[in-house]
């Protein structure tokens, strides 16, 4: 095999199998820029990886969204809802409903974090559409209306 050739190939350390440099994934701590394990050998480890230590894959799954989506850390999450007092801002209830933890409530325009809530008064200010003139309204319709029904009936 011509030298040309062999600059274009590596040898994955998990299957000693020698490949085309684009059956790896690229890394940039490594000193040819590329992973040890070829892509198949790869999906392979982490595959059985996840199957083995399902709640750390959720774990790190759950963090790292929690950066990228709001810039929060799982230790600053747990140290809001401690200030909260481990309940929904809005409602108080303890339960959270939904897929067990609150949701992080944030302003949709801004990206500020406003707090911690449940899943019920979560999806209430997403029908709302964070809108606090729709909110009032709503609230002043529900006050109103108490007797609605008595009076009808009269």
């Amino acid at each position: 095999m011509s030298y040309h050739r062999m600059a274009q190939m590596k040898t994955c350390s998990r299957c000693k199998k020698t490949k085309a440099k684009s059956a790896f994934h690229k890394r940039s701590t490594a000193k040819d820029g590329l992973q040890a394990n070829c892509k198949e050998c790869g999906l392979l480890l982490s595959g059985a990886w996840t199957k083995n230590n399902k709640e750390r894959k959720a774990e790190l799954s759950r963090s790292s969204w929690m950066r990228i989506r709001f810039k929060m850390t799982i230790a600053e999450y747990n140290v809001l809802l401690a200030k909260q007092g481990g309940e929904c801002a809005i409602c108080h209830s303890i339960a959270p409903g939904g897929v067990g933890r609150f949701h992080v409530d944030h302003d949709h325009v801004s990206g500020r974090i406003r707090g911690l809530l449940c899943t019920n008064c979560n999806n209430g200010l997403g029908r709302f559409e964070d809108n606090p003139d729709r909110l009032i309204m709503a609230a002043k319709y529900i006050t109103d209306s108490l007797h609605c029904l008595e009076e009808v009936k009269q």
